[in-house]
């Protein structure tokens, strides 16, 4: 795909008229506080019925305090596995759990509930006494490297992303994220950063410099080492998604200093499975702190 012809088109949408004659309201922005996914948090239950009575103790053994908190975003149940037992599932009961006391070499497993499949297992660790497992299912993808890292300038902000779609058409792989600085009076372009290789775990951190006034950061996703769009076919792709396949990822007002941020990132789809123009931009990082 010819990144020209791109940011050429971009040019152009942002200036062509509607059936109104306003050009403000032609081109379509997706703001990343415009969220589809709904997160659900449970935090799950791992405790004995009293707190001082180990689920499996040891002679000589030091207890330890253990927790997993869990974002989900899919229809399945997940449950909660220890010695052959259920202790709980994802999406909990009305109750919110808060953890427990495990010995340390414990394994706990996530399974399935549909098909019984074992879809991560966490070991506890003898040190320290209190310790948290975050973990991120979207149906496709467990991811637990959740880790939120402080941006190294209090002037920036920054991003791990990821990259998940449920498109039948998506080619499967990873994808480049590249990001243009547009002027949002002249629309002047001018290429950014491109972060590549990213899959549905989120990637390394990426800090981004503040905008100018006036400014905004624009969005395009490659098939991972190319400029194509990252579909085996584009029959089921709409015309606005293939000619002009951006996406409004930061305003100037939008930029916070500071911040640090989780983003999943998947195209939009219609009713019928097909993709059309925007991303849907979900930013998971206040779940885990």
């Amino acid at each position: 795909m010819n990144t020209d012809l791109i940011l050429t088109g971009l040019f152009k949408t942002l200036n062509k008229p509607n059936n109104r004659g306003e050009k403000k309201h032609y081109f379509k922005l997706y703001d990343m506080h415009k969220i589809k996914y709904i997160v659900f948090l449970f935090p799950i239950l791992l405790s004995a019925c009293k707190k001082e009575q180990l689920l499996n103790p040891e002679k000589g053994t030091s207890p330890v305090n253990f927790n997993i908190r869990g974002a989900v975003l899919t229809t399945d149940t997940l449950e909660l596995i220890f010695n052959n037992k259920v202790l709980g599932t994802i999406p909990a009961g009305k109750v919110p759990f808060t953890g427990g006391l495990f010995t340390p070499g414990d394994k706990i497993q996530l399974r399935k509930k549909a098909d019984g499949k074992i879809i991560k297992e966490f070991e506890v660790a003898e040190k320290p006494f209190n310790q948290v497992k975050n973990f991120f299912y979207d149906g496709a993808t467990l991811s637990d490297n959740i880790v939120l890292t402080p941006v190294s300038n209090p002037d920036n902000m920054g991003f791990r992303f990821r990259f998940s779609t449920t498109f039948k058409d998506f080619y499967g792989g990873p994808v480049d994220l590249e990001f243009l600085d547009v002027d949002d009076n002249t629309y002047e372009i001018v290429p950014y950063i491109k972060v590549k290789n990213i899959t549905g775990t989120f990637g390394d951190f990426i800090e981004f410099a503040p905008l100018k006034p006036d400014h905004s950061y624009y969005l395009l996703v490659y098939k991972a080492g190319t400029e194509d769009l990252p579909y085996t076919s584009l029959e089921n792709v709409s015309d606005d998604a293939q000619s002009n396949p951006y996406q409004r990822f930061l305003t100037f007002t939008d930029f916070k200093k500071g911040d640090s941020q989780l983003l999943s990132i998947s195209p939009y789809l219609s009713e019928k499975n097909k993709v059309l123009q925007g991303y849907d931009m979900s930013d998971l990082s206040a779940i885990f702190k």
